[in-house]
């Protein structure tokens, strides 16, 4: 018997509740108050809960109104829907009187008292004994707590209940209206994902209160009873996406992204199923899906946490939240973990609050991230632009001179045709490496020492050549000449490096396999003329190989240094490559259609001869060509 002596909550009534499961869903009330009491077996958990059972469930409770003034109760379930409920009251004297009775036809105003939740009336007089019959039919959850109430105190906790809700649903509408002025102003994906995926949770949790059958669509109970697959399975497409659109998952990690697309495509695959399969069993397969989803969210974050915690530290968490609520909800449906609905809405209202505020707070942090990196790229690309504009300025400097030097020493001496010559190749290298780096193909630190090298070696040259024409100095002595910061000697080592930097792009853009293998060893070199010797013979090897290999080498020969070039081209015999060092000289008849006036070997073998380098065709044969240049040795000045 249990004694009414005021309001009385759901885990009071533990032990006092018994249970009959009909399977037929045929029993009436007459024919369940005529069966023995032996028939009903007692409920041995704290709330009556039979798991996902397709069966009318029959509710036994004994009660004695215990109180000496008060009549009127309401029986408070905490549940917003059931397929099926009925409240019937047997007193002493055989009679029922019936004060709930609401189906699936039922719209919203067939209630007895309008609550979000289901209240049944129940009149029992001071010291009166009744017995309580429930039974109710659920396509989700069997699981049904009550609790008795005064109409006083009913009506606060109503009021109490009804203002709790309504102040989360602002706390959840805020930070989406925040985000609808976001979108308004960044226009970013961010904000319609963020925005989808908390009203879809919002929508949800107005749906287990009962809110939307009260206000949305209280005449269609059909439409409410089936509400809770497509909402619920909005949160767990939504938030998927948002992750997805929030981490940039798609570029950053493409199998995180495929996994969270599944997620997706699975839920959607359940709501199109739900229309033709058995849905209680769906819901119970959705609530697991949920915490399967926002497992992958979490995941996702953790992820991405790893190499970029700052941007989504928030995110990640939100996402902890959310996880924590979705494992509760699995307790209670799969692992049957008791679980009272007020704790289980209260820790999911709260959760949902602060993570929407997280959600909200990750999206504001990450854009603040982007705008330092934005300002960070604007500064560097400001550099960039700069340092693009001196070096256009310092080509079109070259190129003004080269075109005034070529209209001034055209018809003059030797030695102005050597410098012209050796003006062409370097120049051309230069117009390649800026125009790729224009066209950000080669916007490295390595490209921009390629730059400086010939930027180097072209204004020694052109220095040369304005240096003759002004002074009218003879073919000999431009021949010799260095600017001042060729005074001291330096290594070969610098000077093979560069011309190896100079020359690869045009080796690469030509499809040609250009190794490079400097020696160990080091000597002192004039180095204007011997880059001139060496860029004129890698020069010559990239020109007549048209496909193939080339090596660029120096060894070691004794004391001295021998810079070796090795190509794959038509070759040439000694005697041939004697008759190459005359000059205006092509090499060999396979060079038609190259261009270029035959100069390379005979400046190469004045330079050579002039600072007491030595020019040697390496090997006679048919195929290819191997020259080298030996260095006498001389020291490196420290």
């Amino acid at each position: 018997m249990t004694e009414l002596t005021g309001p009385r909550l759901p885990d009071t009534l533990e032990g006092h509740i018994a249970y009959l499961l009909d399977p037929t869903r045929a029993l009436g009330i007459d024919e369940v108050a005529d069966l023995p009491r032996e028939d009903f077996r007692p409920v041995e958990t704290t709330f009556p809960d039979f798991g996902y059972v397709d069966e009318n469930i029959w509710l036994r409770l004994e009660i004695f109104n215990a109180t000496d003034d008060i009549h009127s109760w309401r029986i408070h379930f905490r549940e917003n829907f059931k397929q099926f409920l009925a409240v019937h009251i047997v007193r002493s004297d055989g009679s029922i009187d019936t004060t709930y009775d609401v189906g699936l036809t039922d719209g919203f105003d067939k209630r007895p008292i309008p609550y979000p939740e289901m209240v049944a009336p129940m009149e029992l007089a001071p010291g009166e004994t009744a017995t309580l019959y429930i039974t109710y039919w659920s396509e989700g959850s069997s699981h049904l707590a009550f609790a008795f109430e005064t109409a006083a105190s009913f009506a606060a906790t109503a009021a109490t209940r009804t203002a709790k809700n309504f102040l989360y649903y602002g706390m959840m509408i805020l930070p989406v209206l925040l985000a609808l002025l976001g979108f308004a102003v960044y226009r970013h994906a961010v904000f319609p994902a963020y925005i989808c995926n908390w009203m879809a949770a919002l929508l949800y949790v107005m749906h287990s209160d009962g809110v939307t059958f009260q206000y949305l669509w209280p005449e269609s109970p059909a439409w409410n009873s089936f509400a809770s697959i497509p909402l619920g399975a909005a949160i767990i497409i939504f938030a998927p996406n948002f992750a997805r659109v929030f981490l940039n998952t798609r570029v950053n990690n493409p199998v995180i992204d495929k996994l969270l697309w599944a997620v997706i495509i699975v839920a959607t695959a359940l709501v199109i199923s739900s229309l033709f399969l058995d849905r209680q069993m769906l819901k119970k397969v959705l609530v697991l899906l949920s915490l399967i989803s926002v497992s992958m969210c979490a995941f996702s974050g953790f992820v991405a946490a790893l190499t970029r915690f700052k941007e989504v530290r928030f995110f990640v968490l939100a996402w902890i939240g959310f996880l924590c609520a979705a494992a509760i909800m699995s307790m209670r449906h799969w692992l049957g973990i008791e679980i009272s609905q007020d704790f289980q809405n209260d820790a999911i209202r709260s959760v949902m609050v602060i993570d929407a505020t997280l959600m909200g707070l990750s999206i504001a942090d990450r854009y603040n991230q982007l705008r330092q990196s934005r300002q960070k790229a604007i500064a560097e690309r400001y550099e960039e632009e700069n340092r693009n504009l001196k070096l256009l300025a310092r080509l079109a400097d070259l190129e003004k001179r080269y075109a005034q030097e070529t209209e001034k020493l055209r018809d003059r001496d030797i030695a102005s045709a050597d410098t012209l010559h050796d003006l062409q190749q370097p120049l051309a290298v230069l117009r390649l490496n800026i125009r790729a780096m224009l066209d950000k193909k080669r916007d490295t630190p390595a490209a921009v020492e390629e730059m400086e090298s010939s930027f180097a070696y072209i204004e020694d040259l052109m220095a040369a050549a304005t240096q003759q024409r002004e002074n009218e100095v003879t073919a000999e002595t431009l021949a010799t000449h260095r600017p001042a910061d060729d005074a001291n000697a330096f290594g070969l080592r610098k000077v093979t490096d560069s011309v190896m930097q100079m020359f690869l792009p045009d080796a690469t853009a030509k499809g040609l396999d250009l190794r490079y293998y400097p020696s160990s060893n080091d000597i002192g070199v004039e180095p204007l003329a011997a880059m001139r010797v060496i860029s004129n013979l890698l020069s010559n090897a990239i020109k007549y190989t048209d496909s193939g290999k080339i090596l660029f080498c120096v060894r070691r020969r004794g004391d001295d240094l021998r810079v070796e070039i090795h190509d794959t081209g038509p070759g040439l015999s000694s005697a041939e490559f004697e008759r190459a060092k005359g000059r205006s000289t092509r090499i060999f008849e396979t060079a038609e259609g190259k261009e270029g006036k035959g100069l390379g070997l005979s400046i190469v073998n004045e330079i050579a001869e002039k600072h007491g380098y030595h020019v040697a065709s390496l090997c006679d044969r048919a195929g290819g060509l191997s020259v080298g240049v030996t260095f006498p040795a001389r020291q490196v000045p420290q």
